[in-house]
């Protein structure tokens, strides 16, 4: 595996006899560019996204969550809101009926 700047990450190729060794070097190769993406990621959110994804260990993972949360129209996100305090009010939760509609 070669970076962008022409250095190997993985001293070898996969022969096939090297596996174990191979998969060692990749691991940590790839470990270290998750890490150097999620910093990206996480220094891009405010400090409230931030905090929700604090304990997420993989790039993919908070990628994943942000889009989820982010990328429904706000339509759609009005109706899963709708959604979670009606199931509050099913739930025996305290009265939400003094809340402002949505």
């Amino acid at each position: 595996m070669v970076t962008t700047s022409g250095i190997r990450i993985v001293p070898d190729p996969l022969t096939g006899d090297n596996y174990q060794a191979w998969r060692r070097s990749m691991t940590t190769a790839l470990s270290a560019k998750n890490k150097l993406v999620l910093s990206w990621i996480t220094n891009c959110l405010s400090r409230q996204i931030h905090a929700t994804v604090l304990y997420v260990y993989t790039a993919k993972e908070v990628w994943d969550d942000l889009q989820q949360r982010y990328s429904q129209s706000n339509g759609t996100r009005v109706h899963h809101l709708k959604q979670a305090i009606a199931s509050l009010k099913q739930d025996n939760m305290p009265n939400l009926d003094g809340l402002p509609a949505l």
